[in-house]
């Protein structure tokens, strides 16, 4: 849910999956004003392959993100507003061999991850556009190798500009928050 300013109202978008028409679904939107949902036609045939990880999902710039593919994954952008899709190249490094890939938000800043496991280890790393849009302003910020963290998702950045993310700590069965240099412990 976001808020529209030329409309002065709050929309939900939404996509659903239509399990007799294979991978295409369809893409609705409310205006809780009108408390109705609308079906929004005009959106391309490559945004039907959609990756729907709930863990991903980014709102910056009046738009939602989330990371789509078609025959390369690239982010997704639905503009809330004038309801248009667009496409954003993710980083060179993210290759098809990456199995999780996202996009949050840091610092009003759209940032993409990836989290590699081969051999027994995880390896993840973090990217920042600096300029919204254009693809040669992404950053890479760092990069963790360690066998015990998956599904990494940075929240948030200290003012001394350490990351910290949530993930889920392979040996604990529980979630846990790190930063680069490790785990962080919540105070009780």
């Amino acid at each position: 849910m976001s808020y529209d300013s030329n409309t002065c109202d709050y929309k939900i978008h939404r996509i659903l999956k239509d399990r007799n028409q294979g991978r295409k679904s369809r893409v609705e939107i409310l205006a809780l004003k009108s408390g109705s949902w609308r079906k929004i036609d005009e959106h391309p045939d490559v945004f039907q392959y959609i990756l729907l990880g709930m863990h991903s999902l980014a709102y910056i710039q009046g738009a939602f993100h989330w990371v789509g593919l078609s025959r390369n994954y690239f982010v997704v952008s639905f503009n809330i507003s004038h309801e248009v899709y667009g496409e954003i190249p993710l980083p060179e490094q993210i290759s098809m061999s990456y199995i999780d890939i996202g996009v949050s938000e840091l610092e009003g800043m759209l940032c993409a991850y990836s989290n590699v496991h081969h051999q027994g280890e995880n390896t993840f790393k973090l990217w920042m556009m600096k300029d919204y849009g254009v693809q040669e302003s992404w950053n890479a910020l760092f990069c963790i190798t360690d066998p015990n963290i998956d599904i990494p998702v940075p929240k948030y950045v200290f003012a001394n500009g350490e990351v910290l993310f949530w993930c889920i700590y392979y040996g604990r069965a529980e979630n846990a928050y790190w930063t680069q240099n490790g785990p962080f412990t919540l105070l009780p």
